[in-house]
C-alpha cells in the first residue's frame, strides 16, 4: 500500500519495523510483529493506519534532509515490495539479497570452518546503516561490498528481510505454515510432508524463488562445514 502524493504530501508505505516505534501523530506505540504501521519514503514520519486516515501534517523536509535520508527516498530498495525488486532484478531473488549472499560465500568458502556463525554475530548498527544507504543510492554495478566485514554484510541481509512489506512467507500464509510444520513435526506422515509442499507451491512467485534462494545459500554453507 502506497499513497501517490505530490511535492508537499508524504509518501506513505507498509513498513515492517524493527523496534518499538511511536505513531508521530498519536503518540501511542505501533503494535504488532509485522507491517505495524505506515511509514513516508521521504521525511520517515510514522503512523498507524487509522491516523494516516485524519491527514497528518504535509511532509516538510528540506532539500538537504532528504539527501540525508537516504532510507526513505523514492528511489529506496530497502521496505520495498519483494515482487518489485524480484521482477527488477531480473534474477531469482532481489539484486540486495544477491549482492550480499555472493560477497558472504566468497569469505565463507576461505572460512569454511566459520561459515554457519556469520548469522550469529552481531554487526555494529551504523554500519548496517551505511550499507543499507549504499544499496539505496547505487546502481547493481555500483554497490561494493568487498571492504565492508562479513558480519556487516550478514546483517545488512537480515535488516532486508526485516524491511519487506511483506515477509519472505506472506503474512497471510504464515498461520498455515507454522499449523502444517507442527503437524509435520508430530506425525512426519507423506501428507503432512505434502501439505507443507503445497503451501510452497501456493506461494506468490518472487516469494517462492526468494525462498527457494535463501534455503540454496544455507544448505551451501551447512556443506561448507564438513
Amino acid at each position: 500500500m502506497e499513497a501517490a502524493a505530490g511535492d508537499s504530501e508524504h509518501r506513505f508505505a507498509e513498513y515492517n519495523f524493527s523496534s518499538m516505534q511511536r505513531c508521530h501523530v498519536c503518540d501511542k506505540f505501533l503494535y504488532g510483529l509485522v507491517r505495524q504501521g505506515l511509514q513516508c519514503r521521504e521525511c520517515g514520519m510514522c503512523c498507524h493506519r487509522f491516523c494516516h486516515a485524519q491527514r497528518p501534517t504535509e511532509c516538510n523536509v528540506p532539500q538537504l534532509e532528504r539527501l540525508r535520508r537516504q532510507s526513505f527516498t523514492a528511489n529506496s530498495v530497502f521496505g520495498n515490495e519483494l515482487t518489485e525488486e524480484v521482477s527488477k532484478s531480473c534474477m531469482e531473488a532481489p539484486w540486495v539479497l544477491v549482492k550480499c549472499v555472493e560477497e558472504i560465500e566468497k569469505w565463507c568458502k576461505l572460512h569454511k570452518s566459520e561459515a554457519l556463525s556469520i548469522y550469529r554475530i552481531s554487526a555494529k548498527t551504523e554500519t548496517v546503516n551505511d550499507i543499507k544507504a549504499a544499496f539505496n543510492m547505487g546502481e547493481q554495478d555500483q554497490v561494493n561490498l568487498s571492504n565492508h566485514q562479513v558480519h556487516s554484510i550478514a546483517g545488512a541481509l537480515k535488516k532486508y528481510l526485516r524491511e519487506l512489506p511483506n515477509p519472505v512467507i506472506p503474512v497471510e500464509m504464515y498461520s498455515s505454515f507454522i499449523e502444517s510444520a507442527r503437524e509435520l513435526g508430530q506425525h512426519s506422515s507423506a501428507y503432512s510432508k505434502k501439505s507443507v509442499v503445497d503451501l510452497v507451491d501456493d506461494m506468490p512467485d518472487a516469494h517462492k524463488s526468494t525462498l527457494r534462494y535463501i534455503f540454496a545459500h544455507f544448505a551451501r554453507l551447512w556443506s561448507w562445514q564438513f
